[in-house]
């Protein structure tokens, strides 16, 4: 692309700029207020509750990937309406469904083994799935429509209710479930925000399901379940994999120190990467496979302008422990050592996450899940050499970090084939 063309690219006649901006906005409110209420929170709850709540959250990611057997991923893709409404309703099924048998199989289990898991734990982890699996569905339809202010304005009510119940529940020290209740508040806060703009743009659409299109449907995106959810669920269990072993390895208290330091360097990180991700999702869904020279040159800049997030990550890498120490107090000490050996794995994942929607686009879900299994093989190797060594708690994030830094860089590299492939048979 020459000089030209990239100033149009982010010129203020070419909206892809302004909606990532209108993205941002939204996330960067969120980011910066769970920044802002941080220092208090570290002060009401311990490294342990931090840890707790890690614990807590990975377990609602990994099975929060079941809520709509990756469906809702098909949504921005949908060009007709009638068929839109009713794949967002086969989605809000499958979330229900999801919840009762989730609930179902936690009560089994506190049934035929007592105290295995907490009841009111259960519940939690359950309302938390539901909420986390709404919230998908709608934001992906906004995705669709790009109502990204309607996103900026969701992602402000869930920051601040979620900062809000946190604070309270910590001052009246509640401490036990404070953390789990404002993650549950944050991942569900937003949906009567964008169900009633959906309502507001769907008129009736309950007379426009029919069992036949969603029939037709479950055969048009039969790949989204059948290599997208395994794909979906061993990225997810092998980004969440570290959160299960550091307790078993140094303890729950190392986990909360490293959550508070990955949790500071995704936190603005986030505000651009998830903003990227939706609008450039939605961009090359409008462009079409056909377009690859266009998606081609729009992911290179991309890349180009996101790299340069390396500058400010190198201040965490230098002064990461006396900032944290300082901000956060001494008990929190470690984190800023955590984080500044954490900075290339933070950097490479916000650059990959929204290239990796050019799978999506072109259906090669069947990549994803061969990249998820790649990961997942690597991650299980890397924590045998690292339990098998004993090494401590810092180099294990050191190694652990760039190994994914290397990674996420030849995940970028398989991404661009599909793109080159296309331009060549044009």
């Amino acid at each position: 692309m020459n000089f030209l063309n990239h100033k149009l690219l982010f010129s203020k006649k070419n909206t892809f700029f302004s909606n990532i901006i209108n993205v941002a906005l939204g996330n960067g409110f969120g980011k910066l207020l769970a920044i802002a209420v941080m220092p208090l929170l570290t002060h009401l709850y311990s490294p342990i509750e931090f840890g707790e709540l890690s614990l807590f959250i990975s377990t609602v990611s990994i099975l929060g990937v079941f809520t709509t057997l990756r469906y809702s991923t098909a949504i921005p893709l949908e060009k007709d309406n009638n068929n839109l409404i009713n794949l967002i309703f086969l989605c809000f099924v499958l979330v229900v469904f999801f919840g009762i048998l989730t609930s179902a199989i936690f009560y089994l289990i506190n049934l035929f083994y007592p105290n295995k898991f907490d009841n009111f734990f259960s519940i939690l982890i359950c309302f938390s799935i539901l909420g986390k699996g709404f919230y998908e569905i709608l934001s992906n339809w906004c995705v669709k429509e790009k109502k990204f202010k309607l996103i900026t304005k969701s992602k402000i009510y869930q920051s601040s209710f979620s900062s809000v119940i946190k604070l309270i529940f910590g001052y009246f020290g509640l401490t036990n479930v404070g953390l789990m209740i404002g993650h549950i508040t944050l991942e569900s806060s937003g949906i009567i925000i964008i169900f009633r703009s959906f309502l507001q743009n769907n008129l009736n659409f309950y007379k426009k399901i029919k069992y036949s299109i969603i029939k037709t449907l479950l055969i048009k995106y039969k790949k989204f379940p059948i290599f997208q959810l395994p794909s979906q669920l061993l990225m997810v269990s092998s980004n969440n994999l570290i959160i299960f072993l550091i307790p078993l390895l140094f303890g729950v208290e190392s986990l909360g120190l490293y959550a508070l330091a990955i949790s500071i360097l995704n936190a603005p990180l986030n505000v651009i990467g998830q903003s990227v991700s939706h609008v450039y999702y939605a961009e090359i869904s409008s462009m079409g496979k056909n377009k690859s020279n266009k998606i081609s040159e729009l992911t290179i800049n991309i890349i180009k302008k996101m790299s340069l997030l390396f500058f400010p990550l190198l201040i965490i890498v230098f002064f990461g422990e006396s900032i944290f120490s300082f901000i956060f107090g001494n008990e929190w000490q470690k984190s800023g050592l955590y984080a500044a050996a954490l900075c290339p794995l933070v950097l490479s994942r916000f650059i990959a996450s929204p290239i990796m929607t050019i799978f999506n686009l072109y259906g090669l879900q069947e990549v994803q899940l061969k990249i998820s299994l790649q990961r997942l093989v690597l991650l299980v190797v890397l924590f045998s050499i690292i339990y098998l060594s004993e090494l401590s708690m810092l180099h294990s994030i050191i190694i652990y970090s760039f190994t994914m830094f290397i990674f996420n860089f030849y995940i970028i590299h398989l991404a661009f084939k599909p793109l080159n492939i296309q331009h060549d048979t044009i």
